[in-house]
């Protein structure tokens, strides 16, 4: 049968070992997050940018706008706009769109 008991000293040593690894793990979960927002922020900024909405516009229309109606057609504006340039890219390349086309993501 094995020893269950446990010396105050190996205890501390367990819980020292215990919050070392959840303190690691911590900074690393920080780590992560930091390193999203900053794909976030590239991301968005490429988007908005493709689109020539600044930033500004997008933070007072989206981020800071509390009117939910609002917000919504500010999304659907940019959604159409999105829709466009994808419509007129495609026309303007259309041999380079029908070489890649988009894979189904259903399996067949």
């Amino acid at each position: 049968m094995p020893d269950t008991t446990l010396s105050s000293d190996s205890l501390d040593q367990e819980i020292a070992a215990s919050r070392d690894a959840r303190d690691k793990a911590d900074k690393l979960l920080l780590r992560v997050q930091a390193l999203l927002q900053i794909h976030y922020d590239t991301v968005l900024n490429q988007n908005l940018s493709l689109l020539r909405v600044p930033r500004g516009s997008y933070n007072a229309g989206f981020n800071r706008e509390t009117d939910a109606e609002k917000r919504y057609q500010f999304l659907t504006t940019l959604r159409k706009d999105a829709s466009l340039l994808v419509t007129d890219r495609k026309a303007a390349d259309a041999k380079s769109w029908m070489a890649n086309p988009v894979r189904s993501l259903r399996s067949e």
